[in-house]
């Protein structure tokens, strides 16, 4: 590229010096210019590539605004004032990528992921416009619920509805838990009503979180498709 520089800075020389006069200088400038760049495109070996989309930066703060939030939602409190849940794995994660519920933002450590259908399901979220960051490994152990992380979670927002919004059509079936204390068992149930067609699970007088992530590890994915 330096003989195209010089070449290119030679020829604009000249014509300053030819043509003294800006107003008409101007107009053969950029022919010039255009004719360049055309030629340089012809003869190029990369005309015929993709464009280059440059790696993402990898997160490596656990300061940083996602990394923050993602940890916090590891807590009811944050869970509560937010309205969102943490989803980790990649097999939890293709259940709303089926189901179609938007993901606020996913994070992702590439040396973690293991096997086929991890990276395959990160890049067909990133076809989808869902917003994706790289992190560090170290990052991600500091986010993730347990050990050995997989290298992939998300952040999404909770299905909660008001029990005034079901409509009750024939036959449905609801199921209802009174103080549910176990989040695995809670999520264990969400994903059998989801199994036998249930319209909804109904949580009644409080009890365990239904987004705990054990809740949400327990229920498969069932919490996309059931409220």
């Amino acid at each position: 590229m330096g003989s195209v520089r010089t070449c290119h800075y030679e020829a604009g020389a000249y014509i300053r010096t030819s043509l003294p006069n800006p107003v008409s200088r101007e107009p053969v400038l950029r022919e010039v210019e255009g004719d360049l760049y055309n030629h340089i495109l012809r003869i190029s070996p990369f005309r015929n590539q993709p464009p280059y989309n440059p790696p993402m930066p990898v997160i490596t703060s656990r300061q940083n605004a996602k990394v923050k939030l993602a940890r916090a939602l590891l807590s009811r409190k944050a869970r509560d004032a937010e309205g969102r849940f943490l989803i980790e794995g990649p097999f939890h994660l293709g259940e709303p990528a089926a189901a179609g519920p938007p993901l606020d933002f996913v994070l992702y450590a590439e040396e973690q992921l293991r096997g086929d259908f991890a990276p395959q399901l990160l890049a067909d979220l990133q076809g989808k416009g869902v917003d994706c960051h790289a992190v560090s490994p170290d990052v991600m152990e500091s986010i993730a619920g347990k050990d050995n992380p997989a290298g992939l979670l998300a952040v999404a927002r909770q299905n909660y509805r008001p029990l005034s919004s079901f409509i009750p059509q024939t036959a449905s079936l609801f199921i209802a838990l009174v103080e549910p204390a176990d989040p695995g068992n809670l999520g264990t149930i969400l994903r059998t009503a989801d199994a036998v067609g249930a319209a909804g699970l109904l949580l009644l007088d409080g009890g365990v979180d239904a987004y705990h992530p054990t809740a949400v590890r327990a229920g498969l994915g069932a919490h996309f498709w059931l409220p």
